[in-house]
């Protein structure tokens, strides 16, 4: 049994020199590599590329080269950590006809004397659909770069920043655009910086329509500004936002390789000509140097209140009012502000008057923004015949647009403002003038002429009505035909 278990070990272990060896037979020390040798691996690349991609997607030339350069690098036992493998495919900041070419290098990567290089040609499956009324739409194309690009600062956290910021700039464009057959890419040839303050000298945005490339347009050198959004669970203060904000931008400068500590300066301090106008706006700091700038932004989220007395609510988002905002509601029902509103709206005969209010941080506020308000219907109103109206102090009134909304199979009228003061639901009690004149008055028109129309008729009682039955005798016409028509058949289908 013993020896039965030394035996499987030993095989094993057979095995795996051999597995071993050959290995090592095939594989080629990076000191031995000779530019030669890389050379071969670049033969396996066509001079000319099928890529069997539209040109839009050109971006995934880079993989497809990877994918016949790899197998290669292996077949021939050459290690592809040793070796820097570079393409440049379709670079267009160069120009636009180098977007059908690539440029492919490999190179040790401690000894660049060993390298090799080749350029090749790129076919895409959709170039022969060019037309000149794309051509035409993409060149009469208004597009205008900002200032300065702001970005997410969650965008910092992962990737390749160089590409990603580059991303970003043509999908900025490409909405900007509102076309959804138009795409935009950019490119730069040159670009770095602080995370915080990102530049491009210079920038080539590609426009692709139907997904063709039709133009190249340059934008001169952009910068990328950072904004960082607080949560909402971080207490809506600014010595709670900056300390979050701190403690976040640190995590970033420390996967770039900085150890110091850093602080927040109100305002762009920053002498790069840029000049952040933003509010809440905060040059990044440390002992020694300014790291860039950044914006602080409060997470927007849904500011819903009902002021419990009077069932009325507010509906509104944290970027319009502060995110504790409440509704405060007060019913009245006499005294000066009443009398003004009944003054002022005294062709209504039926009239709820409410003092409306916000208050954020126990003090009132006024939005930024309009919001939405629902006052529930009272039950001696109809919602159908009611008008929205503010009044001023000095009587001044503001007539709203109003809706009625059903909520849980309760009726509301519903306005949008950006002001608060007095507001009134107004109705108006119509009567109609053909019930009030058959009560109060027979002698009415519309009577009269009811009258009269009953003495025609009683009028024609007991005398042939001797006017054609049109419709009737049509009717009866076709129902004869018919019938003559079915007979016939039946005695034809018996003859058979």
């Amino acid at each position: 049994m013993k020896t039965s278990k030394i035996l499987k070990l030993t095989i094993a272990f057979s095995i795996a020199l051999i597995a071993l060896l050959i290995l090592n037979i095939h594989s080629v020390n990076a000191a031995d590599l000779t530019t030669e040798n890389l050379q071969e691996v670049l033969d396996s690349v066509p001079a000319t590329l099928d890529t069997n991609l539209k040109e839009s997607e050109y971006q995934q030339v880079k993989t497809l080269i990877k994918d016949i350069i790899n197998p290669t690098l292996k077949e021939k036992g050459i290690n592809a950590d040793t070796i820097d493998l570079q393409i440049e495919a379709s670079p267009i900041y160069l120009s636009a006809s180098d977007f059908y070419t690539a440029e492919i290098y490999i190179g040790l990567k401690n000894n660049y004397s060993v390298s090799a290089s080749k350029k090749i040609n790129l076919t895409f499956s959709n170039t022969d659909k060019y037309n000149k009324n794309d051509e035409s739409a993409v060149k009469s194309l208004n597009i205008e770069a900002p200032k300065y690009y702001v970005l997410d600062y969650k965008e910092l956290l992962s990737g390749d920043r160089h590409n990603k910021f580059l991303d970003f700039i043509g999908t900025y464009h490409t909405k900007q655009c509102n076309d959804k057959s138009i795409k935009i890419t950019a490119f730069s040839g040159a670009g770095g910086g602080s995370p915080f303050e990102y530049g491009y000298h210079g920038v080539t945005l590609a426009i692709f329509k139907n997904d063709i490339l039709y133009e190249t347009r340059g934008i001169s050198s952009k910068n990328i500004i950072v904004q960082l959004t607080i949560p909402s669970s971080i207490e809506d203060t600014e010595d709670a936002s900056v300390t979050y904000a701190t403690s976040e931008i640190e995590k970033v400068l420390k996967n770039d390789g900085y150890t110091g500590s850093i602080t927040l300066e109100k305002g762009d301090n920053y002498d790069d000509g840029v000049n952040v106008e933003e509010n809440n706006t905060y040059t990044i700091k440390d002992s020694n140097d300014i790291l860039g700038v950044i914006i602080l932004k409060r997470e927007v989220v849904d500011v819903k209140q009902e002021d419990t007395d009077t069932g009325i609510t507010l509906d509104t988002a944290s970027d319009v009012v502060p995110s504790d905002t409440k509704i405060v509601a007060e019913s009245i029902k006499s005294g000066s502000s009443y009398n003004t509103v009944v003054s002022v709206l005294n062709e209504y005969n039926k009239i709820e008057v409410f003092d409306l209010s916000l208050v954020s941080n126990n003090q009132k506020v006024q939005p930024n923004g309009k919001v939405k308000i629902s006052i529930p219907v009272p039950d001696e109103m109809d919602a159908s015949k009611i008008e929205v109206y503010r009044v001023d102090d000095d009587g001044t009134k503001t007539k709203y647009n109003c809706k009625i909304e059903t909520i849980n199979n309760k009726k509301y009228i519903t306005f949008e403002t950006n002001h608060f003061s007095l507001y009134v639901l107004a109705q108006k009690t119509e009567t109609s003038n053909i019930t009030e004149a058959s009560t109060q008055n027979n002698d009415s028109t519309e009577v009269e002429q009811t009258s009269t129309s009953t003495e025609k008729k009683n009028d024609n009682k007991g005398k042939l009505d001797e006017t054609p039955k049109t419709g009737s005798v049509q009717t009866v016409s076709i129902v004869s035909i018919i019938a003559v028509l079915s007979v016939l058949s039946l005695i034809i289908i018996k003859k058979k």
